[in-house]
């Protein structure tokens, strides 16, 4: 185990130093955009109450 974590961080010390002599600076994920919030629905208008019938 130990020696699978050894060979691990040598790996990942090469890369690091490969990519420090390129001059490239690592590359960030980019921040994912944030999804636009849907519309909010328009509200129902309200139904005319009836006019009550004059009584005859």
């Amino acid at each position: 185990m130990e020696d699978i974590l050894a060979s691990i961080r040598r790996i990942l010390s090469e890369d690091d130093e490969e990519s420090a002599e390129s001059g490239e600076p690592e590359a960030a994920a980019p921040e994912p955009e944030p999804e636009p919030e849907p519309e909010p629905e328009p509200a129902p208008e309200p139904e005319p109450e009836p006019e009550p019938e004059p009584e005859p």
